[in-house]
């Protein structure tokens, strides 16, 4: 269960900023911001002086990166009145177009399956006026079964460069975690990742089987990670401005 969080707000830079604190046994402070703010970890023995110092002596990153998280929302808002009206959305990192067709039975795709170009189509089931969240429901079903085959073909490379066994993999839905690995080699994927293009797929992959090996993030991970994915800093340049739970299935992809 959750700590219960309290609103507090401070002037940074002539800016009135709200954040949401909640105390922890951790040793020091963190910030984090997503959708829906700022949000601030802290000891118990922390005062609020204290926290609020901290929070002014890192107002340059605060400011820098709730301005990003304000375009973002935009963004977001955007996508989905773009999916509403045109009914477009991100699909290995191109935009696709979906269209109504209540003759099918099953949703097609007219183009190649993992290379798909901008443009190309997917067919889902349905009526054109069907409700959005019925024609949304239909996608991410399509959208999912697409990341359990994709995803499960890129795991069987890095396993191969690795030489690591896993126990088994499954589609996650969180929120916040773009993938995880237990100690008992299990792998969770965000089926959200399938809206990026490949080489971000290949980094949450690849970062996970290195885990494997490695359950930290010390230097002997990062050495594997670079010898499983030279390249894996491009993929991780495109995620880290990105939470699963702020992406539906139609939030543009390209980077700030």
């Amino acid at each position: 269960m959750m700590p219960a969080s309290e609103s507090y707000k401070i002037t940074l830079q002539s800016q009135t900023v709200t954040f949401e604190l909640r105390r922890s046994n951790r040793r020091s402070i963190g910030f984090r911001i997503n959708s829906n703010g700022l949000q601030i970890t802290a000891p118990h023995t922390m005062s609020l002086a204290q926290i609020k110092q901290a929070v002014t002596e890192k107002s340059p990153w605060i400011l820098r990166h709730l301005s990003r998280q304000q375009q973002r929302n935009v963004a977001q808002k955007q996508a989905w009145q773009q999916w509403e009206t045109h009914g477009q959305l991100p699909y290995l990192g191109v935009n696709i177009q979906v269209i109504a067709q209540p003759a099918r039975t099953s949703p097609q795709f007219l183009g190649q399956l993992f290379a798909p170009t901008p443009g190309d189509t997917l067919m889902i089931p349905c009526e054109q006026e069907a409700p959005l969240a019925t024609r949304t429901s239909l996608v991410e079903a399509w959208l999912k079964a697409q990341a359990r085959v994709w995803f499960d073909q890129r795991l069987h490379v890095f396993l191969q460069r690795s030489g690591s066994n896993l126990h088994s993999w499954r589609l996650s839905n969180a929120k916040t975690r773009w993938g995880s690995c237990s100690s008992k080699k299990r792998v969770n994927l965000n089926w959200r990742l399938i809206h990026f293009e490949r080489i971000v797929i290949d980094y949450v992959i690849a970062h996970e089987v290195a885990h494997l090996r490695f359950m930290h993030h010390g230097p002997k991970f990062w050495e594997h990670l670079q010898h499983l994915m030279p390249d894996f800093s491009l993929g991780q340049t495109i995620l880290k401005d990105h939470q699963p739970g702020e992406m539906p299935a139609l939030l543009p992809l390209s980077p700030a």
